[in-house]
């Protein structure tokens, strides 16, 4: 066979078929087409909202119900992240002023005014000095 006839079967070959389709396992995986439509059961219900549970910052709660669908409940407790964040901050200022007091090459007067300040500020956060 020629090269010319070998090329002209490979381009009127027919393409190769796709892979078909994956197809649910069975009927069961779909809820009931009554809510408006078929929708898959293993997509979950996610409800995201603020909230303080167990005295954490996030909390979740991850449940099925009877007809198999998964329903995630998370809760973001801002209280407890804002307080988190003020402590960190008031413990990263009372760092930097033992950092300050420990320097020699501030002049004195400009220490001074930066550990005052610096005091001000951390007893503002709510604690007062250490």
């Amino acid at each position: 066979m020629s090269v010319w006839i070998i090329a002209a079967l490979a381009i009127l070959a027919p393409p190769e078929q796709p892979p078909a389709a994956a197809e649910p396992a069975s009927a069961a995986e779909f809820h009931d087409a009554r809510d408006g439509g078929v929708i898959p059961r293993r997509i979950p219900s996610i409800d995201i909202a603020d909230g303080c549970e167990e005295g954490r910052n996030v909390s979740r709660r991850d449940t099925v119900d009877n007809k198999g669908r998964r329903h995630i409940r998370v809760r973001v407790c801002q209280e407890e992240i804002e307080a988190r964040a003020e402590r960190a901050a008031r413990d990263g200022l009372i760092i930097a002023r033992a950092q300050i007091a420990a320097a020699v090459r501030i002049s004195k007067k400009i220490k001074a005014d930066v550990l005052r300040d610096l005091d001000r500020e951390i007893a503002g956060m709510g604690e007062g000095e250490e």
